[in-house]
């Protein structure tokens, strides 16, 4: 029953999103599908509100987040392009708990059609993207309990966020979290590219960028690789 409940949800969001993209709505509100799912959102966004514990906020948006599987599917499928903070949040709560890889999925989809990120948050969408995908890698540093997002998802935003407006501090942030990555590497060529980015770092942010004890121990390491070839 589970299954066909999801499948029946797939198709209903699906058949949503068809409605909203042949259109002239600039959102998916008053579409049955949307309004659903929104309501169900604002429910758990109210239980959240009331646990104090973080951990504990993490775990109940890793209970949560099945629910909506089946509209985000649908959404990504018929691709409305219209502002929809069901999509929005979920790509928000798939970051929070670790699921790097679907929450880009979805980021792909709001950047590509322009989403903007709920109210209650003050930074943009390219903003936010940047510094939470960064923060994630920079938490996991040498942490074996911390999951970080693939490098090559690092490197692929940093590309899909070439043109857009941020601080420079954000942008820096970015690239030190890919510089982390490709530290860890330890191919020649991943450290050579590692070298670029913290290079950038500095660059972008010369003060308190965090990475200058790094990119020296870098240089040294590559020079002594150099030496014994």
């Amino acid at each position: 029953m589970s299954l066909a409940r999801n499948h029946y949800q797939k198709i209903v969001a699906a058949k949503a999103a068809k409605i909203a993209a042949d259109s002239d709505e600039e959102t998916m509100e008053n579409l049955n599908a949307y309004e659903q799912h929104l309501g169900q959102l604002q429910t758990h966004m109210a239980q959240l509100k009331n646990t104090q514990s973080q951990a504990k906020k993490i775990e109940m948006k890793q209970d949560f987040i099945s629910d909506y599987d089946p509209y985000v599917d649908g959404i990504l499928a018929e691709a409305p392009g219209v502002q929809d903070e069901v999509m929005v949040t979920q790509m928000i709560w798939r970051l929070d708990v670790g699921q790097f890889d679907r929450a880009y999925e979805i980021a792909g989809y709001a950047l590509e059609h322009g989403l903007v990120m709920p109210e209650r948050f003050n930074r943009t969408l390219p903003t936010y993207l940047a510094e939470e995908f960064a923060e994630a890698t920079i938490q996991a540093d040498g942490k074996d309990d911390k999951q970080a997002p693939p490098v090559k998802l690092l490197v692929t935003l940093l590309e899909d966020l070439k043109e857009a407006d941020m601080p420079d501090q954000v942008r820096a942030k970015l690239h030190k979290a890919i510089a982390f990555g490709l530290d860890e590497d330890g191919e020649p060529q991943a450290l050579l590219t590692a070298l670029e980015h913290y290079d950038r770092t500095i660059e972008l942010n010369p003060t308190k960028n965090g990475v200058k004890k790094r990119r020296e121990q870098l240089v040294k390491r590559l020079e002594k690789e150099t030496s014994n070839t």
